[in-house]
């Protein structure tokens, strides 16, 4: 698994987000959510803000609620978003970081640009 502190340029991130593989067998959001936990602990980068952004069309197979709560414990910043018409409000607030209004978003596939700034413009404040 590659580490946060071993990407410092936007090319390298994406690169890495590109070629990261699908494991398949359906929606497991609860061990999204305590892999990123453990990517967060064991490589973020000192002096950024650690954000996680979650994104489902679906309803999560596993508990959502232990794994989204340690990882906000951790300090790490949750924004989910619903894609689609599928997903499950109730996980989607369960996830995020509180106030829902600035982390839960919702949006069909084709309009995902128009959340784009108001998750960036959050995000990049770091809360």
């Amino acid at each position: 698994m590659s580490r946060f502190d071993e990407h410092n340029s936007q090319s390298e991130i994406v690169d890495v987000i590109t070629n990261i593989i699908y494991p398949g067998a359906g929606t497991n959001t609860g061990k999204a959510l305590e892999e990123a936990k453990a990517l967060f602990e064991n490589g973020a980068r000192k002096g950024v803000a650690n954000i996680a952004l979650v994104t489902t069309d679906g309803k999560s197979q596993d508990d959502i609620a232990g794994p989204s709560q340690k990882l906000r414990d951790s300090g790490v910043i949750v924004f989910s978003v619903g894609i689609g018409k599928n997903y499950d409000l109730k996980e989607l607030q369960e996830m995020a970081t509180d106030p829902d209004a600035q982390h839960v978003f919702k949006a069909e596939f084709d309009a995902l640009k128009t959340i784009e700034n108001a998750i960036v413009d959050t995000a990049c404040k770091g809360r």
